[in-house]
């Protein structure tokens, strides 16, 4: 964030600027924080795939929540339409 604000970026990676690629988007400090995130929950993710059902961690429950809540899922569902409605009306 700081970088964006540093050189007046745009948050939107859809307005085309080659600036933006240059400065930000490129540089591996910009993208490590995502990558790690999908690291952990990959990590994660494996950990509870290959567990015993007797072991109780919080992962394994969360996970079943998440896998079983049709309710969840939905909401999770209309949210990822509204941020993309909202970040394809803002170009």
């Amino acid at each position: 964030m700081s970088v964006i604000l540093a050189n007046e970026l745009s948050v939107s990676y859809f307005t085309y600027n080659d600036e933006y690629w240059t400065i930000y988007y490129v540089k591996p400090y910009s993208r490590i924080p995502v990558f790690l995130i999908g690291v952990i929950i990959g990590c994660s993710y494996f950990s509870y795939k290959n567990e015993s059902p007797d072991t109780h961690g919080i992962l394994p429950k969360f996970y079943q929540i998440l896998f079983d809540s049709k309710l969840i899922s939905g909401l999770l569902s209309v949210f990822g339409f509204i941020l993309c409605t909202v970040m394809v009306s803002t170009m």
